[in-house]
C-alpha cells in the first residue's frame, strides 16, 4: 500500500523522495486506483512502457477485459505517464533475480519503442514488459494475485455450494423423521 505525505511517498515502511530521479534501468510502479502501471526508467526523466494506443496508462487495464489487443511500446516523460498519480521505484525482484546491467535494460527497452505488440492483461501487460527488460523474466504479480483471489473466490463458492447441499440434506432428513 502507498501513502503520499507531502513530497514523500511511503511504501511498506520505505521512504522514497518523490522528486528523486530514478536511475536508468529502474522499474517504476505507478499506482492507479485498481491496478498498477509499470514503466522502465531510461534516464533524463524518461520511461519506456507498454500501453494501448489511444488510451492513457490510467485506463489501459480497465479497457482490456481478458483477451488481447494491439499494444505499443512508448517512450514518454515520467511526469506525463504518472500524471497526478503516486509512483515509486520498484525493483522488487532484485532479491530473487539478478537484474541485467543497466545499459542492457535501457537498450532492450529502447529497442522496442514504437513497435506494435500484443497487449494482454493476463500474459503480456506493462508489468510483464518491465520485468522482462530488467530481469529477462516476464512476470506480473498483480495478475498472479488476481488469479489467486479468483481461485479463492471459486473455492469459497464451491465450498458454499457443498455446505448448502449438506444443510439442505440434513434439514430434509430431520423433517422426514
Amino acid at each position: 500500500m502507498t501513502w503520499s505525505l507531502s513530497s514523500f511517498q511511503v511504501s511498506m515502511g520505505a521512504s522514497v523522495a518523490k522528486e528523486e530521479e530514478p536511475e536508468p534501468g529502474d522499474l517504476i510502479e505507478i499506482d492507479h486506483l485498481t491496478y498498477q502501471h509499470w514503466a522502465v526508467s531510461i534516464g533524463d526523466g524518461y520511461v519506456v512502457h507498454k500501453t494501448i494506443p489511444g488510451i492513457d496508462s490510467s485506463g489501459a487495464s480497465s479497457s482490456v477485459s481478458g483477451g488481447s489487443v494491439s499494444g505499443q511500446i512508448m517512450k514518454d516523460k515520467l511526469k506525463d505517464v504518472v500524471n497526478n498519480d503516486s509512483w515509486k521505484i520498484s525493483n522488487k525482484h532484485d532479491n530473487k533475480w539478478d537484474p541485467k546491467p543497466k545499459e542492457e535494460i535501457v537498450e532492450e527497452a529502447l529497442s522496442m519503442v514504437g513497435k506494435d505488440v500484443e497487449y494482454s492483461i493476463f500474459s503480456s501487460n506493462c508489468e510483464h514488459f518491465a520485468t522482462k527488460c530488467r530481469y529477462g523474466n516476464a512476470l506480473s504479480l498483480q495478475v498472479q494475485k488476481a488469479a489467486e483471489a479468483a481461485a479463492g473466490m471459486g473455492a469459497i463458492g464451491i465450498l458454499g455450494s457443498i455446505a448448502s447441499v449438506g444443510i439442505a440434506r440434513n434439514s430434509s432428513v430431520s423433517h422426514s423423521q
